[in-house]
């Protein structure tokens, strides 16, 4: 049997031309349908780089869009390549940063400023002239107040009433380290510079006029520096100069000699009475220092 096969496919000089000649036959036209036909596209121009293909679409979701070719050549060749978006990150509340940034170590309050500089203006217009102010007593009392008890809940100032009716040849500088309200009866009713001021706390005067102070120093109110409320059995050094300081200031104010001062220290007051040389009120006096001794405590 396979000696007839190979009879069958050679020619007359041992070959397989017969054969070869009809396999040539199928395959040359095959490859020129493969070549020109535009369904196969072998002589079709290919891109440089192949788009991304896309992950095939399951079967409960939309067919995706198919990815835009880049309009410009330069962008053709070099495609951008796909990053991740990075969101920022939220800023946490409550935690801004402002260490530092404030001009110095004061305690922070609510902006007052409006406030105090209106108090100082209504205050500045019940000041006399200086003027006014010098020779006008022959006596100067200062009265440093101190308080230890608390105020009542939601009471304003301290009310302090000063009545110098009694006295109408002293006047009267109060010391104070808390808010107070001072009520001030003279005689007459419209003496001028009766009353002065030295405090590290904001102070009003009740029913004020023209002409009733004789001048103020109070640290809300634009002060540097005011006289601390001297203890006269217990002080230090620092202490008694700054007092010192303030006494010098009013003495020459209203004009007098140091020897003509008195000081007075008195707890808990709301009514002080001047009746001469004498002093009354509902306080606790805690200690009085007056005239040469004075004088010499701070060394003049």
């Amino acid at each position: 049997m396979r000696a007839a096969r190979r009879v069958g496919v050679r020619d007359g000089s041992g070959r397989y031309g017969l054969g070869l000649a009809a396999l040539a036959a199928v395959a040359i036209p095959v490859s020129v349908i493969a070549v020109l036909d535009p369904r196969i596209g072998l002589l079709r121009p290919r891109p440089a780089r192949e788009a991304t293909q896309l992950p095939a679409r399951l079967p409960d979701q939309p067919a995706a869009a198919p990815v835009q070719a880049p309009a410009s050549p330069q962008a053709a060749a070099t495609p951008c390549p796909v990053c991740p978006r990075v969101e920022a990150p939220a800023p946490l509340r409550g935690t801004l940063q402002i260490r530092g940034t404030l001009p110095g170590p004061d305690i922070q309050v609510p902006d007052v400023a409006a406030e105090r500089a209106a108090q100082r203006e209504r205050l500045i217009g019940w000041t006399a002239h200086p003027d006014r102010v010098a020779g006008s007593a022959a006596a100067l009392d200062l009265i440093g107040l101190v308080f230890t008890v608390p105020r009542e809940p939601g009471a304003g100032y301290r009310p302090l009433a000063l009545a110098l009716s009694g006295a109408p040849d002293r006047a009267v500088v109060v010391l104070a380290e808390q808010p107070v309200t001072v009520t001030l009866s003279t005689r007459p009713p419209d003496r001028a510079g009766a009353l002065g001021v030295e405090s590290s706390a904001a102070f009003a005067v009740a029913e004020g006029r023209p002409d009733l102070l004789a001048g103020f120093r109070a640290l809300p109110f634009g002060a540097s520096e005011v006289a601390p409320v001297l203890d006269p059995l217990r002080f230090g050094p620092e202490t008694l100069r700054g007092f010192c300081d303030a006494l010098r200031r009013w003495a020459t104010q209203f004009g007098l000699p140091l020897r003509h001062t008195r000081y007075t220290l008195i707890e808990n007051p709301t009514r002080i009475a001047l009746s001469g040389e004498a002093l009354h009120g509902d306080g606790t006096a805690r200690g009085r220092v007056s005239g040469r001794r004075l004088a010499r405590l701070c060394r003049v």
